[in-house]
């Protein structure tokens, strides 16, 4: 299953290079030799990326706008099985009106505590990722790591999603207990998941 993200994000980075988004992917800090996929893969994966990114602006919109009297206090979103998925850093880099955020978004990415170490590693390598947060430190005991910058928090979970009761509490004890809106991020990773396990995780 981990082998599935390698060859994602390989396809997502050929889209980029071939200029099927407006906006900076930061996908080349995570895939060292670029490929040029078929033409409808490449389709493909824009389309996918484009419709997780307006999911993203609805849900900022729709919690965070700068007219929001009061805003909500916090809010969260938790990208489930996001492999090398640059999300944070495209909305921390983000100069999209509609993509406007205050100090209080927590962006949680998580997977399998191997690929998350790989991912920690390759943010901590890039001067220009690791710039974005300041403060990126090791991976702690529970397995988490979190930073924070002027514009938003961001968090690095390693848990498996087939085991419930473990990513609940890991989860949980980083936002601790609340109703934070929360919007959770699955693009694949529940596709992958034995059908029962993935019932229990939704």
């Amino acid at each position: 299953v981990i082998g599935t993200n390698d060859s994602s994000i390989v396809s997502k980075r050929s889209a980029e290079r071939l200029g099927y988004f407006n906006q900076v992917q930061h996908l080349r800090h995570f895939v060292s030799k670029p490929r040029r996929r078929a033409p409808l893969i490449n389709l493909g994966y824009a389309i996918r990326t484009i419709f997780v990114d307006l999911i993203i602006r609805k849900f900022l919109d729709t919690h965070q706008r700068p007219d929001a009297s009061p805003p909500d206090s916090s809010i969260v979103i938790v990208n489930l099985g996001c492999g090398y998925d640059p999300g944070f850093f495209k909305l921390a880099s983000s100069d999209d009106n509609s993509m406007r955020f205050h100090s209080n978004l927590l962006y949680v990415d998580t997977d399998y505590p191997a690929l998350v170490k790989k991912k920690h590693a390759m943010i901590s390598q890039s001067p220009e990722l690791s710039a974005v947060l300041p403060g990126f430190s090791k991976i702690g005991p529970g397995n988490f790591v979190t930073a924070s910058n002027e514009k938003m928090s961001y968090a690095l979970l390693g848990c498996d999603l087939c085991d419930t009761k473990s990513f609940i509490d890991s989860l949980t004890k980083l936002l601790g207990k609340s109703n934070k809106p929360i919007l959770f991020i699955s693009e694949v990773s529940t596709v992958y998941m034995p059908a029962d396990k993935s019932d229990q995780l939704l």
